[in-house]
């Protein structure tokens, strides 16, 4: 694949990503290294938005089939709730693309593959 495959940060996360008819999904197993309040075991933030840009730059690296030298520049993520500890999936597209700025969204889920 790309250089993205060797990165630490995605082996320190387990991120994984499997093609399914859909597209690309992309997956977290996350453990008590990753969350923030123990008494709750919910995620810390970071946790989720690094996931989340994680699998937007592996999208992108994917549409474009080599390897830009491009990097994120702004991620909003809204929280509607705590993420608690337990297997996270996500799918991103991108959105708009243009001679030199890509436009992504990615979604995610902590209750199960269907529904990403």
């Amino acid at each position: 694949m790309t250089q993205f495959a060797n990165l630490p940060l995605r082996q320190w996360f387990r991120f994984d990503v499997e093609e399914t008819e859909n597209g690309a999904l992309y997956s977290t197993s996350p453990d008590d290294a990753h969350f923030g309040n123990p008494l709750i075991k919910a995620l810390r933030g970071g946790v989720v938005s690094t996931f989340l840009e994680l699998a937007a730059l592996h999208e992108l690296r994917r549409a474009l089939g080599f390897d830009p030298a491009g990097e994120a520049i702004n991620i909003n993520v809204e929280y509607l709730k705590s993420v608690r500890l337990s297997p996270l999936f996500a799918r991103a597209h991108i959105a708009k693309a243009g001679l030199r700025r890509l436009q992504g969204k990615a979604s995610l889920r902590s209750t199960g593959k269907s529904g990403c």
